[in-house]
């Protein structure tokens, strides 16, 4: 009797120990909100992204391995690039693009899988041709339909379905986006852009950061590189001041001459052309 006790004991401590154990979507990123953690729900609220406070399913998404991001790429993974057309202006749109930057000799395919670039020799002077990762060779079992498991096949790390469209099968990379104690989640080839509105987003400076994985067959998802940016919402408008001066060809642009001409050049900065149906005054 005191033997059967004490596994049921053990059993329940697994059971309470895996429970604790569950990883949230702020638990997989380096950065935290100051707001995160403080309220039920993050403010400002970003439409069609949800609290980082959701689950994570890390056996489906395992965290990323923490190597330092050359050491990835040397190893013959990609790496993520992390841009934005920020600043914005209070109340226009910003737009954020995460790109992949391959190892050499290696690029994507028509079809979304990473082969070697047979006009490309490597540091040996070998060409290599082929597939260096074809993920699409197993769409036949784990596609949409086919998947004997619909909460485990095509699926994010929430649970969410992948989005269905004529070109989902280019689409072998997963790409997890975190802001503000948000999230959002896309599906892409080798890059993925996601735009916002900044109405409610706080004047300054802001992070955010991408995660990306890889499909895999066996409804398991490798977990790749990541990287993070600063963006910045103002209310005043954004604009770039080139100065130079008629001078004689040939001289620096950085000597100004007495007595010659100044020319001021200004470039309104408004990517989402928020400016187009304003008012001057």
């Amino acid at each position: 009797m005191e033997g059967l006790l004490f596994d049921f004991l053990l059993v329940c401590a697994c059971v309470v120990f895996q429970a604790d154990g569950r990883k949230t979507y702020a638990d997989m990123f380096p950065h935290k909100h100051a707001m995160a953690g403080k309220i039920p729900f993050p403010i400002p609220p970003i439409p069609g992204w949800d609290p980082d406070t959701n689950p994570w399913d890390d056996y489906l998404y395992p965290p990323l391995n923490p190597k330092p991001k050359e050491l990835m790429h040397h190893k013959g993974k990609p790496k993520v690039r992390l841009t934005s057309d920020s600043p914005a202006l209070n109340g226009s749109c910003i737009t954020f693009t995460a790109k992949l930057e391959y190892p050499p000799c290696q690029k994507e395919d028509a079809n979304g899988d990473l082969v070697w670039d047979d006009h490309c020799e490597d540091a040996n002077g070998q060409v290599r041709t082929g597939h260096v990762y074809n993920w699409t060779s197993w769409l036949d079992d784990y596609g949409f339909g086919k998947c004997p498991d619909a909460a485990k096949c095509n699926v994010f790390p929430d649970g969410k379905p992948f989005p269905q469209s004529n070109d989902w099968s280019h689409k072998s990379y997963v790409y997890v986006w975190h802001a503000m104690g948000q999230y959002h989640e896309t599906c892409d080839g080798s890059s993925s852009s996601l735009t916002i509105n900044t109405t409610n987003i706080p004047l300054g400076a802001e992070v955010i950061e991408v995660m990306v994985y890889r499909k895999r067959e066996r409804r398991k998802y490798s977990p790749l590189t990541t990287d993070n940016t600063v963006f910045y919402v103002t209310d005043k408008i954004p604009v770039a001041v080139d100065i130079s001066q008629k001078a004689a060809v040939n001289q620096s642009q950085n000597v100004f001459f007495r007595g010659e001409d100044v020319v001021f050049t200004v470039q309104l900065h408004d990517p989402s052309g928020y400016l187009k149906t304003a008012a001057c005054h």
